[in-house]
């Protein structure tokens, strides 16, 4: 899907969009490539409903370094019901690029939604798995890792 997309604005969250009802948050140390890095922070804004994801990210600001942007919060919201089923935190090395974007960056957590009503499966080795499908299906972003082994629901 992303590749025909071309330029487009950063994508933000709309009225449409649902908070998690049963958020599950698990570590995880994945890395992303540097070219893919600008693909998560723009997102993905569906054009009709069969596209199936809603994506956008918010900043992470330094508390300490007030206006310093240290990562990204990506929300991947279902486009048909507004549910947010992940939440990547997104960390971002202090090397910018000619354009200002990070030159690496590492996924350093995942929340994902347990509500049976919103989710089939609800498993950390389900949810790293199929964020990352997401990922690369919707963004063409490669979240390389190896995803837990775990398949018992948490």
């Amino acid at each position: 899907m992303a590749s025909d997309r071309g330029f487009e604005p950063r994508v933000g969250a709309s009225r449409w969009t649902k908070e998690f009802i049963t958020p599950k948050t698990v570590p995880w140390n994945a890395s992303i490539r540097p070219q893919d890095i600008d693909k998560l922070i723009r997102g993905f804004q569906p054009r009709e409903m069969e596209e199936r994801w809603r994506i956008y990210s918010q900043d992470v600001f330094d508390p300490v370094r007030r206006g310093r942007v240290t990562g990204i919060q990506v929300s991947l919201h279902r486009s048909w019901t507004g549910h947010k089923i992940f939440e990547l935190g997104v960390k971002f090395s202090e090397d910018l690029d000619a354009d200002g974007v990070p030159t690496a960056a590492w996924v350093t957590g995942l929340t994902y939604e347990k509500d049976k009503e919103a989710v089939r499966s609800a498993n950390a080795g389900w949810a790293q798995s199929e964020a990352a499908n997401v990922c690369r299906w919707v963004l063409g972003v490669e979240i390389l890792a190896e995803v837990s082994e775990e398949v018992g629901v948490i």
